[in-house]
């Protein structure tokens, strides 16, 4: 696949192999701004940064879908990633530190790589 994914997952980092994946050791919040930083330079949002069910003060892990580079600035992906930002620091986000419970946190973790594998998955048919 022609992608990369921005995460801070370990489940999504360990368990994708196929897609090239860029780390991001911290939270949603380092995440959303790892992803503003690449649609700024020139890459395309294939997946929305608030997919999913999950709000970012409810989650502490998202996974974003991006291209490679391109030739050019997807505008509308720098609208989306704007506009999350916003939305995040009006609803807040959380860090994986602030969870405590393993359990809990294996859980998070696995809902945002079901979620990713499913988009991956999707984008693969296209």
């Amino acid at each position: 696949m022609n992608a990369l994914i921005i995460t801070n997952n370990e489940l999504v980092k360990n368990k994708i192999p196929k897609a090239q994946v860029v780390f991001v050791d911290g939270s949603v919040w380092d995440v959303i701004k790892k992803t503003r930083d690449m649609v700024y330079q020139n890459h395309e949002l294939l997946t929305h940064p608030l997919s999913g069910s999950l709000k970012p003060n409810q989650t502490p892990y998202k996974s974003i879908i991006i291209s490679r580079q391109q030739p050019a600035i997807h505008f509308d992906s720098a609208i989306i990633i704007s506009n999350t930002i916003e939305t995040i620091r009006k609803m807040g986000y959380r860090k994986p530190e602030e969870i405590k419970d393993n359990t809990v946190k294996k859980d998070y973790m696995y809902v945002d790589y079901c979620l990713i594998l499913f988009a991956l998955n999707r984008l693969e048919k296209l």
